[in-house]
């Protein structure tokens, strides 16, 4: 009996060990698409715990690559440059502008033009986030549908479900864990592809590919880890 409470015990610890993990990832992801590489750039390289390569392979090699170019002491004003990429991405409407938001890309008018913000799926996501509990994400001063805060969310999904297997509520954590899957399912993988895609086209930096490479790649990664997770719940 002893035995399989250490043995139960230990594969809990592994559970909430991998959903803080999958919550750090999201976590990262989401700052990318927020907030301007000077931000987070600097202090990912103090921390220099990310192991990039690890997580997303290949593709976090080139990342990784990315960011030591971005960093080395040879490249002087090459923040500057990329914040500026950063502001005709995501901010500032023009003719790299991607309107980074879901119901622009799934709410599509009659003559291809992009939908509206504040569409239905703005609101959908918006009720997503009071059920949960995610009032932090209000934190962020962007619409519902962004793209980084739909990440955002995933990484607070992620925290609520490890917080609840160290709390021993698993019913809790299936739920979460479901959340996840729904959400992940339902709504970035609905518009992803088209938005990285996008994002690869318009940008003049590789900093932004190895971004889109290593996002692609976890999502549909995640989408594949929850779907069988969630199945033996």
């Amino acid at each position: 009996m002893d035995f399989l409470i250490v043995f139960g015990g230990e594969i809990m610890r592994l559970a909430a060990e991998l959903a803080v993990a999958r919550a750090n990832v999201y976590g990262f992801l989401a700052t990318c698409y927020l907030k301007k590489p000077s931000e987070w750039l600097t202090k990912l390289k103090k921390q220099g715990k990310f192991d990039l390569v690890g997580i997303f392979g290949t593709e976090g090699k080139n990342l990784q690559r990315q960011l030591n170019d971005c960093l080395s002491p040879c490249s002087r004003g090459k923040l500057q440059h990329l914040d500026e990429e950063f502001h005709a991405l995501f901010s500032v409407p023009g003719d790299k502008y991607l309107t980074p938001y879901e119901s622009c890309y799934r709410e599509k008018k009659l003559d291809g033009s992009w939908g509206n913000n504040w569409g239905c799926n703005t609101v959908e996501v918006q009720f997503l986030y009071k059920r949960a509990g995610a009032t932090v994400l209000d934190e962020l001063g962007r619409l519902p549908d962004h793209f980084g805060v739909e990440l955002a969310f995933l990484e607070y999904l992620c925290l609520g479900e490890e917080s609840s297997i160290r709390a021993g509520d698993f019913e809790q954590a299936g739920t979460y864990q479901r959340w996840q899957r729904g959400f992940l399912n339902d709504h970035l993988l609905q518009w992803s592809e088209e938005f990285l895609s996008r994002l690869e086209q318009c940008s003049e930096e590789e900093l932004y590919f190895a971004i889109a490479a290593v996002t692609r790649e976890f999502l549909i990664a995640d989408s594949s880890y929850l779907t069988a997770a969630t199945m033996e719940n």
